[in-house]
């Protein structure tokens, strides 16, 4: 009969244990994406800009332009609007390109 009392009490342990596991792998697995966020926006995005041609043009001309780049969120603001604009007929008149407002 002690026996079986302790196995159910090892059982309840495991569970608690478990329990608490699970809790700091959601803790460690929170942490490592804000880690992965931070280290995109402070480390990767960077890079990129110093790298590559075409993201260093297109934010050079952001800065340039004093295009409010948070605002392209909202689809109300004048600038979205031109740059919407501007994409389709970038695609449009592209050589060799398509069409696909025909």
């Amino acid at each position: 009969m002690k026996t079986l009392s302790m196995a159910c009490d090892i059982g309840k342990i495991m569970k608690r244990s478990d329990n608490s596991t699970g809790l700091v792998r959601r803790w460690l697995a929170l942490a490592a994406g804000i880690l992965g966020i931070w280290l995109f926006v402070y480390g990767f995005a960077p890079w990129l800009q110093r790298h590559s041609e075409p993201v260093r043009t297109l934010s050079e001309y952001i800065d340039a332009s004093g295009v409010n780049a948070g605002s392209f969120y909202y689809t109300s603001v004048e600038e979205v609007g031109e740059a919407d604009r501007a994409i389709r007929n970038t695609f449009r008149f592209f050589p060799g390109g398509h069409d696909s407002e025909k």
